[in-house]
């Protein structure tokens, strides 16, 4: 596997779903992605790309037209409908991510996999300080020792 990230045919299907929604050509209502038949909303149907070490992706679309949903079904937030997603972080990318159990899921949400939400309160715990919301971040990752943790931190504010 050349690619970081492979996504296969993911499938996102917000209900029930039917033969019509969750056939190979289905029928929407096209102002909604909603399924005339049984009513469930397609969040995102039949994605593939490829990521490449070092590449950005970008995905674009108007409001709705399923990029939150792609990106939270990567990041496990969403449970698929169907499809693939391979790592190379992971079994060196010949596994299915979306099939690993719960545990290896948080290590890669936790350790490989990062998210930055356009609502800073979906991210950041206001609570707490700036440095407090990163040095949470460090632990999960494994940090333990407290002045290497806030050493950690400094750091990254000073390059920031």
């Amino acid at each position: 596997m050349n690619e970081l990230l492979r996504v296969r045919n993911l499938t996102k299907i917000f209900g029930k779903g039917c033969s019509n929604c969750l056939g190979d050509n289905p029928i929407l209502d096209s102002e909604s992605n909603r399924c005339p038949q049984c009513g469930s909303i397609i969040g995102c149907l039949n994605i593939n790309f490829k990521v490449y070490p070092g590449e950005v992706l970008g995905i674009v679309g108007e409001s709705g037209s399923g990029k939150s949903t792609i990106l939270n079904s990567i990041y496990f937030n969403h449970e698929t409908t169907s499809g693939e997603v391979y790592y190379k972080g992971y079994e060196d990318g010949f596994k299915n991510i979306l099939d690993a159990n719960s545990q290896v899921k948080r290590v890669l949400q936790n350790i490989h996999f990062g998210i930055v939400y356009q609502n800073p309160y979906l991210g950041l715990n206001f609570g707490v300080s700036g440095e407090g919301n990163v040095a949470e971040r460090l632990l999960v990752a494994g940090e333990r020792h407290f002045k290497s943790i806030q050493d950690k931190v400094h750091r990254l504010f000073e390059r920031v």
